[in-house]
């Protein structure tokens, strides 16, 4: 592990170097930041230097930029078309991603996305249908900008403002055929056959018990020794716990910030409904502690907690200086040395293995 996280960030150091020297395109420094963190290779070199994908980039970062959880997202679009372009580049004339929406490289493009999300022209499908689906919206994106922008410049070349409008033009009226047909039809049929297998109760029993050993564990090492190991642990089967209790999705409560749960406050209840509730619910309300995160559409998502959970958190924001947890990681389940945070279905899967269970 210490040497894939080594050659991580000797890749990581390469790109921010990279970045320095590569030809200027008025992109801003938060941009810059995000595509630093990428892996140096091949797609990020190409990204690095071409004029329209930082500009695409530098579109979903003015939308989602201000969202550090977006960043992820942002680095994978951009390497979604950047390795398209690569793909093109390799069996078609196309040679910068502004030649993507050149109308007479419409085929050309076609042949690229077929290429690289796996299609199968024996029976119009595809490997990986949602990256074909994906695509498509990015060039829609690169076609708007490529037209806005050379329509609001003083320079602008009128010649790409027709390329884009005339790209348009045959994209709305034949790419449904071509691309997204096959690849909605190919999403489609896969769901048919594949059967919804729902846990156990032994399962969900073995495994609420399992997590329970782990964190006593997890809790005690901790505070003898506040490791980044011993903080992992915990982190892990605590961010598992709370999304199981609350069955929320996984995302939402990962990206649960620090900021967040220090405003927790008891579920409070008003005269109007206390009056409805039995005195049990009401005891219930009493008991937990609820946290509202950011979730579906930027709604806000309660999220209740138990007092050992609660518990449980508290020692993980006490332990996070001497856990090796950067101070700009915004994350109540922070990962140590990084700015990212634990993903809730890997954490769960690992426990759901480690207790045996079946389903």
């Amino acid at each position: 592990n210490s040497d894939d996280e080594s050659s991580t960030g000797k890749h990581r150091v390469r790109s921010k170097c990279a970045l320095k020297t590569a030809v200027p395109h008025d992109i801003g420094e938060g941009l810059k930041s995000v595509i630093s963190c990428m892996k140096y290779d091949k797609v990020t070199q190409l990204i690095q230097n071409d004029k329209q994908l930082l500009q695409f980039g530098q579109h979903l970062y003015d939308l989602n930029g201000s969202r550090k959880n977006r960043h992820d997202y942002i680095r994978q679009r951009l390497r979604e078309l950047g390795r398209l372009l690569l793909t093109a580049q390799k069996s078609t004339p196309i040679q910068k991603a502004e030649e993507l929406i050149y109308p007479a490289n419409f085929n050309h493009l076609i042949s690229a996305v077929k290429e690289l999300a796996g299609y199968n022209p024996t029976n119009n499908t595809f490997r990986k249908p949602t990256l074909a689906l994906k695509i498509g919206n990015s060039l829609g994106i690169i076609c708007e900008l490529v037209e806005t922008d050379n329509l609001s410049s003083v320079d602008g070349d009128s010649s790409l403002v027709q390329f884009a409008r005339q790209f348009k033009t045959i994209k709305n009226f034949r790419w449904k055929g071509l691309i997204t047909r096959g690849a909605t039809t190919t999403m489609t049929e896969s769901k048919w056959n594949s059967p919804q297998i729902l846990p156990l109760t032994e399962d969900v029993k073995r495994l609420d018990s399992h997590m329970e050993k782990v964190k006593a564990i997890a809790e005690k090492m901790l505070r003898s020794s506040p490791t980044a190991s011993n903080y992992a642990m915990l982190a892990k089967v605590t961010l598992a716990q709370v999304i199981i209790f609350n069955r929320r999705r996984e995302g939402e409560v990962s990206r649960m910030e620090l900021s967040t749960f220090k405003e927790r406050k008891k579920s409070e209840i008003n005269e109007d409904m206390a009056a409805c509730l039995t005195p049990l619910e009401k005891k219930m309300c009493d008991f937990f502690t609820r946290v509202e995160i950011r979730g579906k559409r930027g709604r806000g998502v309660p999220v209740l907690l138990k007092p050992s959970m609660v518990s449980a958190m508290e020692l993980l924001v006490e332990s996070r200086e001497s856990s090796c947890i950067p101070k700009d990681n915004v994350y109540m389940f922070a990962r140590p040395g990084a700015l990212s945070a634990y993903r809730g279905g890997e954490c769960i899967q690992k426990f759901a293995r480690e207790c045996h269970a079946k389903n």
